[in-house]
């Protein structure tokens, strides 16, 4: 494995900006990744797995990002009108990539967005609209916070500490049906899930909302980029 110094390097994969002609990840990716003792590094779109792959073996770890919605074909379904656009090239690379991932013992990190990548290329389905679909929800966009209920015996539950995090949203859709390896480690009050673990991957965790926007504040947050960092700096 690769490492800047002594510190595990983390991919990501950042939005893309068609319009500009630019990929980019929030400042608060990279922050919290470094403040946990990683080195972010910003990957770039491939069109086939072989290259995913190239690249991950050069890793210690991946974090999947929040972004714009996944195209609904790729879980076999139309597109309804309120599901936003999203970019096919980053649907398509996010594939080839999770794709080899799987394939890896890489730890792993998916956030909001991220946690749709992996469910959706692993052969889950999304709610593609929460206001919409599943009327008596709780809020769950601009920034509404809620508490979310780990599962007992889960790695999100042992990262909480045994304690129910109250969490942010910025997010409109939601997983609807578990990828066949994928299973529910934490949900909302109104039964949306807000965090998984992965059958094949036991270090691999990924969440609905946003922690990269609470490192600061909330030690639960920041947890989770330290167990990832963790991780990865076990794998060099």
């Amino acid at each position: 494995m690769s490492a800047c110094g002594n510190k595990p390097l983390i991919g990501m994969l950042g939005s893309v900006n068609e319009e500009k002609a630019i990929r980019f990840a929030n400042t608060n990716y990279w922050t919290s990744v470094l403040q946990a003792g990683g080195f972010p590094v910003l990957l770039p779109y491939v069109s086939s797995e072989e290259d995913a792959a190239c690249i991950l073996a050069r890793l210690d770890g991946v974090l999947f990002l929040g972004g714009d919605d996944i195209h609904p074909s790729r879980y076999g379904e139309e597109k309804l009108p309120a599901c936003g656009s999203g970019s096919d090239e980053r649907d398509r690379s996010e594939q080839c990539f999770v794709a080899a991932w799987d394939r890896t013992d890489l730890p792993c990190l998916g956030i909001c967005r991220g946690l749709q990548t992996l469910n959706v290329f692993l052969g889950g389905t999304l709610w593609q609209d929460i206001p919409s679909q599943l009327p008596n929800a709780v809020p769950h966009g601009n920034g509404a916070m809620h508490s979310v209920s780990p599962v007992p015996g889960t790695l999100y539950a042992h990262l909480c500490g045994g304690f129910s995090p109250v969490v942010n949203s910025f997010h409109h859709q939601a997983i609807k049906i578990c990828a066949p390896s994928v299973f529910p480690a934490a949900h909302a009050e109104d039964g949306v899930i807000e965090a998984v673990c992965f059958q094949n991957h036991p270090n691999a965790l990924a969440v609905q909302y946003h922690p990269e926007r609470m490192v600061e504040t909330d030690p639960a947050a920041r947890a989770l980029f330290d167990w990832l960092v963790r991780e990865a700096g076990a794998k060099q």
